[in-house]
């Protein structure tokens, strides 16, 4: 109705997310849920009513949090200047903020999904790990295309850099073994 950039929106919603998902995993240490697997490491917690030491899932996922919060801020200040997000634009499309938070959230679900007990499995891998990984993949490849990078332009470039740094090295080690030196400028 008030026609707000759906992008600028979600920056802005994404550090309050991030904030609010350390108050949550505080909140889970404190009521005892969400424990990890069991676990023979010296920060191990022993929780009311479950047996053995455990992961503190709670308390690495609080960190991972933080750490995405300090970030998203950084990033909202400066991602209009990151020339890699710009592409061959003039300047920088918004989301970065809030597809880089997503890409982080995922991330830290998949992480602790390794260290929780898991409900099911397929072929040994938790269940709750895929979901947390086809986000993960979202917000990666959302980045990449609101940063306006072309797949076939950045394959070659990979490629190019590939090469040449196949031919240092293959120069390098015929130098290095003829008591040889090269110059490495192009």
């Amino acid at each position: 109705k008030m026609k707000w950039d759906f992008w600028e929106v979600a920056d802005m919603f994404m550090p309050g997310w991030l904030l609010a998902l350390t108050v949550g995993f505080v909140g889970a240490f404190l009521n005892g849920s969400g424990y990890g697997i069991q676990t023979s490491l010296p920060w191990g917690v022993r929780f009311p009513g479950v047996e053995g030491v455990r992961h503190p899932t709670q308390i690495y996922g609080l960190i991972l949090a933080l750490m995405g919060f300090i970030l998203s801020k950084k990033w909202e200040r400066e991602y209009r200047t990151y020339e890699w997000y710009k592409g061959k634009r003039s300047e920088a499309w918004p989301g970065l903020v809030f597809l880089v938070g997503l890409a982080g959230t995922s991330l830290i679900g998949v992480i602790l999904s390794l260290v929780q007990p898991g409900t099911w499995y397929w072929r040994g891998i938790p269940g709750e790990l895929w979901p947390w990984l086809a986000l993960l993949l979202l917000g990666v490849g959302g980045v990449y295309s609101r940063a306006g990078r072309n797949l076939g332009e950045d394959m070659k470039l990979v490629l190019s850099r590939m090469r040449i740094e196949r031919r240092v090295a293959k120069k390098l080690r015929g130098g290095i073994k003829r008591g040889m030196e090269y110059n490495l400028k192009r």
